[in-house]
């Protein structure tokens, strides 16, 4: 009799578990704006163009505000957990530029990034929640190379300009707390990598040998508040 009477409570407390994660409000569908702040890291790799035989590296970086909306989905998994989807998008205007030579000047910049990945949470306490979160993330990169002393010399020179979506990976870490109302608040850090690209430079001659092989490698690390409600 004893036997059974552990068991009720124990399937009893299986059955309430979920429940209890609920009654937090930490789970269900949700919808939330996101404002942050960007830093934008780039290492370019590119031959010196006074040098050609050697190779110049630089590591610029920028800081912006970011702006953004994230839908997702959290399920209860015991008490105190959670697992959960999510699928967001996001503009930033972090640019970096810097001088590779003195006639010489290099770009890169972040547009939109769309982001989707899972998430783990642990409640800690009445009213709050710290999660870890990681994904794929598909960022529309830009990137410019300008030779002033080309530029002087031919009225009609364009500027090396190229346009790519990349695709990458983020990981993060926050705290989130609901309002009551089924609202909530977060904040979390953020990091993503756009992975290494490699691309060549016209140097705007008529002999293709005279181009330069580059890479860059684009990375964002975001401080970000979110505001929420859940459905």
């Amino acid at each position: 009799m004893r036997v059974m009477s552990f068991v009720a409570l124990g399937a009893a407390f299986s059955a309430a578990a979920p429940a209890m994660a609920a009654d937090e409000g930490f789970t269900g569908a949700r919808l939330e704006g996101r404002l942050g702040w960007d830093n934008l890291q780039t290492r370019a790799d590119i031959p010196d163009p006074i040098r050609p035989a050697q190779r110049v590296s630089a590591e610029p970086l920028d800081s912006a505000f970011s702006y953004g909306i994230e839908g997702g989905y959290d399920h209860p998994v015991g008490a105190s957990a959670l697992v959960g989807a999510y699928a967001g998008v996001e503009q930033t205007g972090a640019k970096v530029c810097r001088e590779i030579s003195a006639d010489d000047l290099g770009c890169g910049k972040v547009k939109r990034t769309v982001s989707a990945g899972v998430r783990t949470g642990w409640i800690i306490g009445p009213g709050a929640m710290l999660y870890a979160k990681g994904g794929w993330s598909m960022g529309s990169t830009r990137l410019g190379y300008t030779d002033f002393d080309a530029a002087k010399a031919d009225k009609d020179y364009q500027p090396y300009a190229r346009k790519k979506t990349r695709s990458g990976f983020h990981l993060g870490a926050g705290l989130e707390v609901p309002f009551g109302f089924d609202l909530y608040g977060k904040i979390e850090y953020a990091y993503t990598d756009y992975g290494r690209d490699s691309f060549t430079v016209p140097t705007g001659t008529s002999a293709t040998s005279d181009d330069v092989a580059a890479s860059i490698h684009m990375r964002r690390h975001q401080a970000v508040a979110g505001f929420g409600i859940r459905f």
